[in-house]
């Protein structure tokens, strides 16, 4: 996450308003933040990526979600198929 964090505090059109390890930390750092863009990886240690996102399209619904991972592409895209319907 340093890394990540690192590369878009170099550029000037982003500014990183918080960051967390856990899904309830980003969460409710992202309820206090203004946040436009959230990058949420799919695996996390104490809540399931797409989990949190079928939360989030309800309650930070004009977050853009942007979701990296290790997991395979299959995978990637049943997880992306699972929340479609909610992003139309």
């Amino acid at each position: 996450m340093e890394l990540l964090t690192d590369l878009f505090n170099s550029s000037a059109d982003f500014e990183v308003v918080g960051t967390s390890d856990v899904a309830e930390g980003g969460v409710s750092g992202l309820a206090k933040t203004k946040a436009e863009i959230l990058l949420l990886d799919l695996v996390l240690p104490d809540r399931g990526g797409i989990e949190i996102l079928a939360a989030l399209q309800e309650s930070h619904s004009k977050v853009k979600t942007v979701i990296y991972s290790g997991l395979s592409s299959d995978l990637i895209r049943i997880c992306l198929l699972y929340t479609s319907d909610a992003a139309d």
